[in-house]
């Protein structure tokens, strides 16, 4: 999967994490397929879940500022996703033979491209009319975890 700017949301900090999210899970299926050392995979699937975790807790920052009336369904699909990464997570780190199946990417690319083209455009209409919001996007670091590509 490649990033679209179709897939922009007018948000810049929330469009970097998207693109980056996406060059990041594209990396790591490629990485899959090249059978990189386990504790490599381990690395960066974590790195990968952290970072999710911040970019989740930017969008619900914004949306907690500009009042925005979906945040708790938009809330309850981020912990939804959290829950599934992280009992993906819990297999690469029980087995060590552990393998990406395509339909583990098929999911996550699925899952990201109907919720930022679903979901989050709902969001960021509300946030990018906001100077609040924006600013409490902004507020989260975003140089603090490096994407694959950027390392």
């Amino acid at each position: 999967m490649q990033w679209d700017d179709a897939l922009e949301v007018g948000v810049p900090s929330i469009d970097e994490d998207h693109r980056n999210i996406v060059t990041w899970v594209s990396d790591l299926q490629e990485m899959g397929a090249y059978s990189f050392p386990h504790k490599t995979l381990v690395y960066v699937f974590d790195s990968l879940v952290d970072y999710v975790s911040i970019h989740f807790r930017r969008e619900e920052s914004a949306m907690t500022a500009c009042s925005f009336d979906g945040l708790e369904p938009h809330r309850k699909a981020h912990e939804e996703f959290e829950q599934i990464i992280h009992k993906v997570r819990h297999q690469l780190l029980e087995n060590a033979d552990f393998i990406f199946e395509n339909e583990t990417f098929e999911f996550i690319f699925d899952w990201l491209l109907t919720h930022i083209s679903q979901v989050d455009v709902l969001m960021a209409s509300s946030v990018r009319g906001s100077k609040a919001a924006i600013e409490a996007a902004d507020k989260f670091p975003r140089a603090a975890i490096k994407t694959p590509a950027s390392s």
